[in-house]
């Protein structure tokens, strides 16, 4: 199998599974069914509100980090384990959290310190590391089944913000 076959599929998994989850649930119980003393029927509707957009990105957030402690785990070179982190930034004025790969890290150091790093091995680097995640995710069911959860949770962040700047 093809990396780009194996992405495909992957990809059509996705987005199939997008297809199948449920827009909204709702339970609808009885007073009989939690009381049966009671001779009178009672509807109870249990309505699950929106979460927020701040609760969500921290779905993401856990989801990205447990799919880069999995990748971490499996992966064959210590320079593309990836960890993330809050770092303060002066164009945002605020902190953001950002996930980055050891060799990039390492890059960032050598520019601060002035030395020249060669940009051309990063760029290298950057390509081993995507090939080094599908070739895991291929290798791996318990890697695309986390991948997959990221994937989601993102979409369902992504979705829900969008549909709060339309003001719906």
């Amino acid at each position: 199998m093809t990396v780009t076959s194996a992405i495909a599929r992957m990809a059509s998994a996705i987005v199939l599974m997008f297809a199948l989850v449920p827009v909204g649930t709702c339970q609808t119980t009885t007073a009989e069914d939690s009381a049966p003393e009671s001779s009178e029927t009672v509807e109870e509707i249990i309505v699950y509100g929106e979460r927020s957009l701040i609760r969500l990105r921290q779905e993401v957030y856990a989801a990205e980090e447990n799919f880069f402690a999995v990748f971490n785990a499996l992966n064959s070179d210590d320079d593309y384990d990836v960890d993330c982190d809050y770092a303060f930034s002066a164009a945002a004025h605020r902190r953001l959290r950002t996930c980055k790969a050891n060799f990039l890290k390492i890059y960032e150091r050598d520019v601060a310190l002035q030395w020249i790093p060669n940009f051309a091995s990063l760029r290298r680097k950057e390509r081993q590391l995507v090939e080094e995640m599908q070739a895991q995710i291929e290798e791996h069911p318990e890697l695309l089944e986390v991948f997959t959860e990221m994937a989601k949770a993102k979409q369902n962040y992504e979705s829900e913000r969008q549909r709060r700047r339309r003001g719906q």
